[in-house]
């Protein structure tokens, strides 16, 4: 189905600092490994003549789960081509084939790139979601996994659906474009959850505070802070804005799309029920995704979670903090 680029806000509300966020990206995606020391590389995933592997690190990063994704990408062909007068990424369910836009495309590797930003993730995802929907979402799967749940929801939209004004004309075509939208722009507000984050723990002297001593730094190391959190004994000051503050209790999962999903040019308008987007997002693509700001914190400083991004967040957020630490102590004559 045809889609166009459409910008996901999740942190349009709050008052950030000027950061070149995607620089931030491009130095984790060629530091990460490095960081991540002796871990397994695993082989790269190809999709059709894409290498979809950066994509997926991306993810992965993001503290999701890849595996459904990974079968999916083995079933379809990805290519990229400049964009039509009609659309920027289309999914062609004849031939199983992904059309993505070349300003996807990472020069190094003919790749998608790493260091998209949130609007360009929920294209891919968005497209993504259209083909799961045509090859994994299944009514004879077995109850409670991800392809029933996935079905289901859908079926439930396309009941929804049928209410609408001129929603009620192919149902279920509008709920598949519903739910690709829906899952488009819920996974990028965890992408932009993400850079907030990334944005206080590694540019602001690391939790938005300086901390008191190089001692204190290293005791906090690179342990990800919410935005109302200090490190004890932390120098008064550099408090975080209310706004930021107010996003720590922000859910994960409740994107809007009514005011986004077209079909044919034309807004389908409805909202998907809350119950549906629950069911799609954690079940769609599999993705496992976390349920809330603070779930993503607590997953970022899970010792067991490792990619490379995550642990390429971590020693910046230590380098940032120990930086603070040493600007805090005077200079020995």
């Amino acid at each position: 189905m045809l889609i166009v680029l459409a910008a996901a806000a999740f942190c349009s509300d709050f008052a950030a600092p000027t950061v070149d966020i995607q620089a931030m990206k491009r130095k984790a995606a060629e530091s990460g490994a490095a960081v991540q020391g002796a871990a397994v590389q695993r082989p790269r995933v190809m999709s059709g003549s894409v290498d979809m592997t950066d994509f997926l690190t991306l993810l992965e990063d993001m503290t999701l789960d890849t595996t459904v994704l990974r079968g999916l990408l083995g079933q379809i062909s990805v290519s990229f081509r400049p964009p039509t007068n009609e659309a920027n990424a289309e999914y062609g369910w004849i031939l199983n084939h992904l059309y993505l836009p070349d300003s996807l495309r990472d020069p190094k590797t003919g790749g998608v790139r790493y260091n998209l930003n949130s609007s360009e993730i929920s294209t891919v995802i968005h497209e993504l979601t259209h083909a799961a929907e045509d090859l994994l979402a299944s009514g004879s799967a077995p109850a409670g996994s991800p392809a029933y749940e996935h079905h289901q929801a859908l079926a439930m939209l396309a009941s929804q659906v049928r209410d609408g004004a001129w929603a009620a004309h192919k149902p279920r075509t509008k709920a598949n474009e519903l739910a690709s939208y829906y899952m488009g722009r819920a996974v990028a507000d965890v992408a932009d959850a993400l850079d907030a984050l990334r944005i206080y723990n590694a540019r602001l002297g690391g939790g938005g505070t300086l901390v008191s001593d190089e001692e204190q730094a290293r005791r906090l190391g690179g342990h990800i802070l919410l935005f109302d959190q200090k490190p004890v004994g932390a120098r008064p000051g550099g408090d975080a804005p209310q706004t930021w503050k107010d996003m720590q209790h922000r859910m994960l999962g409740h994107a809007d799309v009514i005011n986004a999903a077209q079909l044919g040019g034309r807004d389908i308008g409805v909202e998907p029920a809350a119950e549906i987007k629950g069911r799609l997002f954690q079940n769609a693509l599999g993705l496992k995704p976390p349920l809330s700001v603070r779930e993503l914190v607590d997953r970022l400083n899970d010792p067991q979670r490792r990619s490379p991004g995550i642990d390429a967040l971590r020693q910046e957020a230590l380098e940032a903090r120990l930086k603070s630490a040493r600007s805090a102590v005077p200079a020995s004559r």
